[in-house]
């Protein structure tokens, strides 16, 4: 009988941050980031001392490490989370770029580009983040259901989530539903 529980990892998430005094974040040198093992099993350093640095992370001690990792298209430390979180069980991996950026138009190519690296190298099956059904759109016209039946995540009964209701049906894809909305 197959498992009825279905894991989600969402590390891949741009709403995740990492206090900077997190025992995670490490100092080399005149340099601060975190270390991580790249799907090829070679050990590497995000530098994160400029985003560190930055006025909105001194005065919120938080780090925005996932957004800045898309922002800088660095696939290499994107992928080390997804194998780290199949490596520890997760069947599908969540991918959202909702805080990347506050322009939508920009948050569609950062969706396209995020899903075409994790596809194109790490087989697995990824469910497509956003509050913003286009967004979720653009995502699902590079995605290929050959390597895994994709999932959008989400929907609910609040205005303008019907299309991700249709493009679930036009594409194939699960969905996630929560019990939300008008009534």
């Amino acid at each position: 009988m197959p498992n009825p529980l279905i894991t989600i990892g969402e590390n891949i998430n741009a709403t995740r941050k990492i206090r900077v005094d997190s025992p995670r974040v490490i100092t080399d040198g005149d340099k601060k980031g975190l270390y991580y093992i790249a799907i090829s099993g070679e050990k590497c350093f995000y530098d994160l001392t400029q985003t560190i640095a930055s006025d909105v992370v001194q005065q919120s001690g938080q780090i925005p490490y996932i957004s800045e990792a898309i922002l800088r298209g660095d696939s290499q430390f994107l992928l080390s989370l997804a194998k780290e979180q199949l490596d520890n069980g997760a069947d599908i991996i969540d991918l959202c770029v909702d805080e990347v950026s506050p322009y939508p138009e920009k948050r569609l190519d950062y969706m396209k580009w995020l899903v075409k690296v994790m596809q194109d190298n790490l087989p697995a099956r990824y469910c497509l983040d956003s509050s913003d059904p286009d967004t979720l759109e653009a995502g699902i016209s590079v995605y290929d259901n050959s390597k895994g039946k994709a999932v959008l995540n989400s929907t609910n009964l609040e205005e303008n989530r019907q299309k991700v209701i249709d493009l679930a049906r036009e594409t194939q894809s699960q969905i996630i539903a929560n019990a939300s909305g008008a009534e």
